[in-house]
Protein backbone atom coordinates (compact mmCIF):
# COMPACT_ATOMS: atom_id res chain seq x y z
CA UNK A 1 0.00 0.00 0.00
CA UNK A 2 2.60 2.46 -1.09
CA UNK A 3 0.34 5.51 -1.26
CA UNK A 4 -1.06 5.13 2.26
CA UNK A 5 2.32 4.37 3.78
CA UNK A 6 3.80 7.44 2.11
CA UNK A 7 0.97 9.73 3.14
CA UNK A 8 0.81 8.43 6.71
CA UNK A 9 4.55 8.87 7.14
CA UNK A 10 4.57 12.39 5.77
CA UNK A 11 1.47 13.50 7.64
CA UNK A 12 2.96 12.27 10.89
CA UNK A 13 6.20 14.11 10.17
CA UNK A 14 4.41 17.32 9.17
CA UNK A 15 2.38 17.19 12.38
CA UNK A 16 5.52 16.92 14.48
CA UNK A 17 7.25 19.73 12.61
CA UNK A 18 4.18 21.93 13.02
CA UNK A 19 4.23 21.39 16.76
CA UNK A 20 7.77 22.79 16.86
CA UNK A 21 6.54 26.08 15.39
CA UNK A 22 4.44 28.77 17.01
CA UNK A 23 2.14 31.55 15.88
CA UNK A 24 0.94 29.93 12.63
CA UNK A 25 -2.36 28.14 12.23
CA UNK A 26 -1.92 26.64 8.76
CA UNK A 27 0.72 24.71 6.83
CA UNK A 28 0.96 23.79 3.15
CA UNK A 29 3.44 21.11 2.07
CA UNK A 30 4.16 20.18 -1.55
CA UNK A 31 6.69 17.83 -3.10
CA UNK A 32 7.21 14.67 -5.05
CA UNK A 33 8.04 11.03 -4.38
CA UNK A 34 10.08 8.48 -6.31
CA UNK A 35 8.88 4.95 -5.57
CA UNK A 36 9.47 1.32 -6.58
CA UNK A 37 6.47 -0.59 -7.92
CA UNK A 38 5.81 -3.91 -6.17
CA UNK A 39 3.98 -5.49 -9.12
CA UNK A 40 5.58 -7.11 -12.19
CA UNK A 41 5.12 -4.01 -14.31
CA UNK A 42 7.13 -2.88 -17.33
CA UNK A 43 8.22 0.21 -15.41
CA UNK A 44 9.82 -0.82 -12.13
CA UNK A 45 9.53 2.63 -10.58
CA UNK A 46 7.71 5.94 -10.94
CA UNK A 47 6.98 9.39 -9.57
CA UNK A 48 4.04 10.68 -7.56
CA UNK A 49 3.19 14.30 -6.59
CA UNK A 50 2.49 15.10 -2.96
CA UNK A 51 0.55 17.94 -1.34
CA UNK A 52 -1.10 18.48 2.05
CA UNK A 53 -2.86 21.29 3.86
CA UNK A 54 -3.04 21.29 7.66
CA UNK A 55 -5.20 23.82 9.48
CA UNK A 56 -5.10 24.15 13.25
CA UNK A 57 -7.94 26.67 13.00
CA UNK A 58 -10.42 24.25 11.41
CA UNK A 59 -8.64 21.04 12.50
CA UNK A 60 -8.48 19.99 8.84
CA UNK A 61 -5.92 17.71 7.18
CA UNK A 62 -6.22 17.73 3.38
CA UNK A 63 -3.99 15.91 0.90
CA UNK A 64 -4.18 14.87 -2.74
CA UNK A 65 -5.73 11.56 -1.70
CA UNK A 66 -7.52 12.13 1.60
CA UNK A 67 -9.55 14.45 3.78
CA UNK A 68 -9.44 14.36 7.55
CA UNK A 69 -10.76 16.15 10.63
CA UNK A 70 -8.60 16.14 13.74
CA UNK A 71 -9.98 16.75 17.23
CA UNK A 72 -7.69 17.22 20.21
CA UNK A 73 -8.94 15.45 23.34
CA UNK A 74 -6.08 16.54 25.57
CA UNK A 75 -2.78 18.30 24.93
CA UNK A 76 -1.20 14.99 23.86
CA UNK A 77 -4.19 12.91 22.71
CA UNK A 78 -6.09 13.43 19.45
CA UNK A 79 -8.70 11.60 17.35
CA UNK A 80 -8.96 11.92 13.56
CA UNK A 81 -11.74 10.88 11.22
CA UNK A 82 -10.81 10.61 7.55
CA UNK A 83 -11.92 9.67 4.05
CA UNK A 84 -9.21 8.23 1.78
CA UNK A 85 -10.07 8.62 -1.89
CA UNK A 86 -7.33 6.38 -3.31
CA UNK A 87 -6.83 3.57 -0.81
CA UNK A 88 -5.05 0.49 -2.14
CA UNK A 89 -3.26 -0.12 -5.44
CA UNK A 90 -4.14 0.78 -9.00
CA UNK A 91 -3.03 -1.69 -11.66
CA UNK A 92 -3.79 -2.00 -15.39
CA UNK A 93 -3.12 -5.16 -17.46
CA UNK A 94 -1.31 -3.22 -20.20
CA UNK A 95 1.21 -1.97 -17.61
CA UNK A 96 2.33 -5.51 -16.77
CA UNK A 97 5.29 -7.38 -18.22
CA UNK A 98 4.79 -9.81 -21.09
CA UNK A 99 3.12 -12.97 -19.82
CA UNK A 100 1.20 -11.26 -17.00
CA UNK A 101 -1.36 -9.26 -18.98
CA UNK A 102 -4.17 -11.78 -18.53
CA UNK A 103 -5.04 -10.20 -15.16
CA UNK A 104 -8.05 -7.97 -14.62
CA UNK A 105 -7.75 -4.32 -13.70
CA UNK A 106 -7.29 -3.47 -10.01
CA UNK A 107 -8.80 -0.19 -8.82
CA UNK A 108 -8.26 1.85 -5.69
CA UNK A 109 -11.17 2.31 -3.31
CA UNK A 110 -12.76 5.06 -1.27
CA UNK A 111 -12.18 4.13 2.37
CA UNK A 112 -13.49 5.70 5.57
CA UNK A 113 -11.82 5.35 8.92
CA UNK A 114 -10.11 7.00 11.79
CA UNK A 115 -7.03 7.13 13.95
CA UNK A 116 -5.96 7.84 17.51
CA UNK A 117 -2.72 9.71 18.09
CA UNK A 118 -0.73 10.24 21.26
CA UNK A 119 2.35 12.46 21.42
CA UNK A 120 5.11 12.46 23.98
CA UNK A 121 7.73 15.23 24.02
CA UNK A 122 9.55 14.08 20.87
CA UNK A 123 7.59 10.91 20.03
CA UNK A 124 4.35 10.64 18.07
CA UNK A 125 2.30 7.42 18.00
CA UNK A 126 -0.69 6.72 15.78
CA UNK A 127 -3.13 3.79 15.49
CA UNK A 128 -5.45 3.73 12.47
CA UNK A 129 -8.21 1.66 10.85
CA UNK A 130 -9.97 2.18 7.53
CA UNK A 131 -12.12 0.16 5.18
CA UNK A 132 -14.06 0.18 1.91
CA UNK A 133 -15.86 -2.21 -0.41
CA UNK A 134 -12.60 -3.98 -1.32
CA UNK A 135 -11.50 -4.65 2.24
CA UNK A 136 -10.00 -3.21 5.39
CA UNK A 137 -6.56 -2.26 6.65
CA UNK A 138 -5.16 -0.83 9.84
CA UNK A 139 -1.96 -0.44 11.73
CA UNK A 140 0.33 1.58 13.93
CA UNK A 141 3.25 3.92 13.36
CA UNK A 142 5.72 5.56 15.73
CA UNK A 143 7.81 8.61 14.86
CA UNK A 144 10.75 9.91 16.90
CA UNK A 145 11.81 13.51 16.27
CA UNK A 146 15.33 14.72 17.13
CA UNK A 147 16.04 18.47 16.91
CA UNK A 148 19.70 19.07 16.01
CA UNK A 149 19.70 22.86 15.90
CA UNK A 150 17.03 25.56 16.10
CA UNK A 151 16.42 25.21 12.34
CA UNK A 152 17.38 21.61 11.56
CA UNK A 153 15.87 18.38 12.81
CA UNK A 154 15.77 14.70 11.91
CA UNK A 155 13.23 11.96 12.50
CA UNK A 156 12.87 8.19 12.27
CA UNK A 157 9.58 6.36 11.72
CA UNK A 158 8.51 2.72 11.93
CA UNK A 159 5.14 1.23 11.02
CA UNK A 160 3.17 -2.01 10.69
CA UNK A 161 -0.03 -2.46 8.64
CA UNK A 162 -2.50 -5.37 8.62
CA UNK A 163 -4.67 -6.15 5.56
CA UNK A 164 -7.90 -8.15 5.66
CA UNK A 165 -8.35 -11.34 3.61
CA UNK A 166 -10.78 -9.57 1.26
CA UNK A 167 -8.31 -6.74 0.68
CA UNK A 168 -5.36 -9.11 0.13
CA UNK A 169 -7.31 -11.33 -2.24
CA UNK A 170 -8.52 -8.42 -4.38
CA UNK A 171 -5.11 -6.80 -4.89
CA UNK A 172 -2.89 -9.90 -4.90
CA UNK A 173 -5.07 -12.92 -5.59
CA UNK A 174 -5.56 -14.64 -8.97
CA UNK A 175 -8.99 -15.75 -10.20
CA UNK A 176 -9.69 -18.60 -12.63
CA UNK A 177 -10.37 -16.20 -15.50
CA UNK A 178 -6.98 -14.51 -15.02
CA UNK A 179 -4.91 -17.62 -15.74
CA UNK A 180 -2.81 -17.26 -18.88
CA UNK A 181 0.75 -16.76 -20.07
CA UNK A 182 3.11 -17.07 -17.12
CA UNK A 183 0.21 -17.16 -14.65
CA UNK A 184 -0.56 -20.88 -14.44
CA UNK A 185 -2.81 -21.29 -11.38
CA UNK A 186 -5.26 -19.60 -9.06
CA UNK A 187 -4.00 -17.85 -5.94
CA UNK A 188 -6.24 -17.16 -2.94
CA UNK A 189 -4.21 -15.57 -0.12
CA UNK A 190 -5.35 -15.08 3.43
CA UNK A 191 -4.97 -11.86 5.42
CA UNK A 192 -1.52 -10.25 5.22
CA UNK A 193 0.68 -7.54 6.66
CA UNK A 194 3.57 -5.22 5.91
CA UNK A 195 6.09 -3.35 8.03
CA UNK A 196 8.54 -0.61 7.30
CA UNK A 197 10.67 2.24 8.49
CA UNK A 198 11.77 5.65 7.27
CA UNK A 199 14.26 8.38 8.10
CA UNK A 200 14.16 12.03 7.17
CA UNK A 201 15.04 15.59 8.04
CA UNK A 202 13.54 19.07 8.03
CA UNK A 203 15.23 22.46 7.66
CA UNK A 204 13.48 25.76 8.43
CA UNK A 205 14.84 28.82 6.62
CA UNK A 206 12.65 30.98 8.86
CA UNK A 207 9.39 30.65 10.79
CA UNK A 208 7.41 30.28 7.54
CA UNK A 209 9.48 28.44 4.92
CA UNK A 210 11.09 25.02 5.24
CA UNK A 211 12.20 21.99 3.23
CA UNK A 212 12.04 18.31 4.07
CA UNK A 213 13.30 14.99 2.71
CA UNK A 214 12.73 11.38 3.69
CA UNK A 215 13.37 7.84 2.52
CA UNK A 216 11.55 4.68 3.51
CA UNK A 217 11.33 0.92 3.02
CA UNK A 218 8.32 -1.40 3.23
CA UNK A 219 8.53 -5.21 3.49
CA UNK A 220 5.57 -7.48 2.74
CA UNK A 221 4.42 -10.77 4.29
CA UNK A 222 4.58 -14.08 2.42
CA UNK A 223 0.87 -13.90 1.52
CA UNK A 224 1.71 -10.91 -0.69
CA UNK A 225 5.18 -12.02 -1.81
CA UNK A 226 3.89 -15.36 -3.13
CA UNK A 227 1.41 -13.71 -5.48
CA UNK A 228 2.27 -14.44 -9.16
CA UNK A 229 1.92 -10.74 -10.01
CA UNK A 230 4.18 -9.40 -7.24
CA UNK A 231 7.81 -8.76 -8.15
CA UNK A 232 9.40 -7.39 -5.00
CA UNK A 233 9.15 -8.40 -1.36
CA UNK A 234 10.48 -4.94 -0.47
CA UNK A 235 9.55 -1.54 -1.89
CA UNK A 236 11.07 1.87 -1.23
CA UNK A 237 10.29 5.54 -1.71
CA UNK A 238 12.24 8.81 -1.57
CA UNK A 239 10.37 12.07 -1.02
CA UNK A 240 11.45 15.72 -1.09
CA UNK A 241 9.33 18.81 -0.61
CA UNK A 242 8.86 22.27 0.82
CA UNK A 243 6.44 23.72 3.36
CA UNK A 244 4.91 27.14 4.01
CA UNK A 245 3.22 28.17 7.27
CA UNK A 246 0.84 31.07 7.72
Amino acid sequence: MKKLVLLATLLNAVTIFAEKEDGHKNKISIGGAYFQDMYKTKKRSGYMPYATFNSNFANLEISLGSLGYRQEITENLSVTGSVIFSDGFKLKPNEMKEGYRSIKKRNTQVAAGGSIGYNFENIATNVSLQGGKRGMSGGMDVTVYLPITEKFGTFAETNVTLYSKKYTDYYFGIKENEIGGKITSRYSPKSSYSYGFGVGSNYAFNDRFGVFALAGLTKYSKEIRKSPIVNNKTSYHVTVGTSFSF
